[in-house]
């Protein structure tokens, strides 16, 4: 006998329209200005350092934290059993589309299209469970035919769950990481309530973890909001061999906050961060920041260079075009952009650098930083 049952979502249900709606997005995926602006610059090859490949449909593997963590995600028509199963989290909450469908290679390469992505960074998503795992699925999803790319991974969560809590348990997975193409390790730095991750604190367990970075030549990406940032110039000073890197141009934030100080400090912050040459930035940025997950058509590269011009152009002339690199944050931005006016944008805002330049910013940085073959 079949059995029919009804999910009860906020205030109503969902139509058989909607269940098919939502089938087509886990399917085909969803983006604003899907068709995207003809390429421009498009023999400039370029490294993407900062993607992701996630799997929602299997929730044995998928960390649904990992989501939960956005807190421009958050909305009061969450439900857990709609996002588990359908993988939207409402029937109103239509900007988190693009997160709740599995977005592997094959979906990446349709949104890179007309652009020369050459190669590119998987970045780890909260894999649930043994992480070596996480490694293994990325490596297999590596065909002949698909775009070449390396993995970004966290590994922290060893013994108590703190990065370095059990050494030789690091030690022995960073191995095995480092033996599967892993070229770094991320970790969400987001001070918490009743948690501070001591990453500035020289004598702390958790620093004597992150050495062990320079040991393997791993990369640390950081990722952490700007009023963070002055306190990751004491990992870059206690660990000088160790390349940090800075998500998203230091996170900035969104929302009701005095933007005129935050620019202010932002800018002190990343000018004492320049100082130390083992730190380099990522230009990405979260398209929410400027409000384009509320618009109903997403930005035109021109919009994305006019409002992102004056945070990129003073981070290449405070760290040096040698230590910044522009990266996609997709399927994240996919919220709010299409990824060729995304890179479009990028290219307009520094149309004035010479070839050499370019090459640093969208490609030779990335390389090199990564030690990617």
């Amino acid at each position: 006998m079949k059995k029919i049952c009804i999910i009860i979502l906020g205030s109503g249900t969902l139509s058989l329209h909607q269940l098919y709606e939502r089938k087509a997005i886990r399917e085909q995926g969803y983006t604003k200005n899907s068709e995207g602006e003809e390429p421009i610059d498009e023999d400039l090859p370029i490294v993407d350092p900062h993607f992701y490949l996630w799997l929602t449909s299997q929730p044995e593997r998928f960390n649904y934290k990992f989501l939960k963590q956005y807190g421009w995600l958050k909305s009061k028509y969450l439900d857990f059993l709609a996002f588990k199963y359908f993988k939207v989290s409402a029937q109103k909450a239509s900007c988190m589309k693009p997160m709740m469908y599995d977005y592997e290679i094959a979906k990446f390469q349709k949104d890179i299209r007309g652009q020369k992505i050459v190669k590119g960074i998987n970045i780890e998503y909260g894999w649930r469970g043994d992480r070596v795992k996480e490694s293994k699925w990325v490596v297999s999803t590596q065909q002949p035919d698909t775009l070449p790319f390396s993995h970004l991974k966290k590994v922290y969560k060893v013994g108590d769950g703190r990065f370095g809590s059990d050494l030789k348990l690091l030690d022995q997975e960073l191995q095995m990481q480092k033996d599967m193409g892993v070229v770094g390790v991320r970790e969400l730095l987001f001070d918490k309530q009743e948690q501070q991750v001591p990453f500035d604190q020289k004598d702390s367990q958790w620093s004597k973890g992150f050495a062990l970075l320079d040991k393997y030549h791993l990369v640390f990406d950081a990722a952490l909001h700007y009023n963070q940032l002055p306190r990751l110039k004491n990992l870059a000073q206690n660990h000088p061999k160790v390349k940090i890197i800075v998500n998203h141009c230091g996170f900035l934030k969104g929302g009701p906050v005095d933007k005129e100080q935050m620019i202010k400090d932002w800018k002190i912050y990343m000018k004492e961060l320049a100082k130390y040459k083992n730190v380099y930035v990522k230009l990405s940025f979260c398209a929410v920041a400027f409000g384009y997950d509320k618009w109903k058509v997403g930005p035109s590269s021109d919009q994305i260079a006019k409002d992102y011009a004056p945070i990129i152009l003073f981070l290449i002339e405070t760290f040096g075009v040698d230590r910044c690199m522009f990266a996609s944050n997709f399927p994240v931005n996919k919220v709010a952009v299409n990824y060729s006016n995304l890179y479009n944008g990028f290219k307009k805002i520094v149309k004035h650098k010479t070839l050499e330049e370019k090459l640093k910013l969208f490609h030779d940085n990335a390389i090199k930083v990564y030690n990617l073959k």
